[in-house]
């Protein structure tokens, strides 16, 4: 089935990307709620969210591209989106507002609950340096030109912006009065790390919903099943 102005070359190449994206993001999401030890889980998870949350973008803006104009971005377009999650994501936002503003009030929701969630603007902040240059956060320091951003202190900035929850701050302060009890570590951490997987589910559940009611044109729609977070297949044996 052709897809818009869409060569079937170009179609095949969409469809794989929605596909490479949701695997991405729900495999990401999936270890960040899992996740027993961020020592040995933090570089994985941001390596695919970053991965993952940046073709999310650049899959938005594209459709977005392709449905006021006609035609795919050229390459050089979207090399000058380069690895800029941040700034891709304060473009994106509220052009998604403006055109989900004669959407369904449910479409509506989910848009705007990506303003609304406070785990949102550093999560998008840490995935953007990462993916902009942390990731070699290490190796430049071994070459002797150390970077300002650190991986795990921003880390901390998502994680701080998860405790401000309600039930996760009572859990913190659950842990605190009881240090030796893991139980209730193991219930902070856990709790911690669903708010931080709902964040990235927001944003990704926003672009979906949006694409799947037309606010990302007809090719959006089209092909929002094969970006939906309800299509991501089995990813693991248990």
């Amino acid at each position: 089935m052709p897809l818009g102005s869409l060569s079937n070359e170009q179609g095949f190449a969409l469809i794989a990307e929605c596909t490479s994206t949701r695997n991405l993001l729900g495999y990401g999401s999936y270890v960040v709620r899992d996740a027993p030890f961020w020592d040995t889980t933090r570089d994985p998870v941001l390596t695919m969210l970053s991965i993952g949350m940046e073709k999310l973008h650049k899959l938005a803006l594209g459709l977005i591209v392709l449905d006021d104009e006609g035609s795919w971005p050229a390459k050089a377009a979207m090399k000058d989106w380069g690895h800029g999650i941040a700034a891709m994501h304060h473009r994106l936002l509220p052009e998604l507002v403006r055109r989900a503003g004669d959407a369904s009030p449910f479409v509506r929701a989910k848009v705007g609950a990506i303003a609304s969630n406070v785990v949102v603007p550093p999560l998008i902040r840490v995935l953007d340096l990462y993916g902009r240059s942390g990731r070699f956060f290490y190796l430049d320091s071994l070459a002797r030109s150390p970077q300002v951003f650190d991986p795990a202190h921003a880390w901390g900035d998502v994680e701080n912006a998860a405790r401000d929850d309600p039930h996760v701050s009572n859990l913190m302060g659950n842990a605190l009065e009881r240090p030796a009890d893991q139980s209730a570590w193991d219930s902070l951490r856990s709790a911690q790390n669903e708010r931080i997987a709902s964040a990235i589910e927001v944003i990704w559940e926003a672009i979906s919903s949006a694409s799947a009611n037309g606010v990302l044109g007809e090719v959006g729609r089209m092909v929002a099943s094969e970006l939906a977070p309800t299509s991501v297949g089995r990813q693991r044996s248990s």
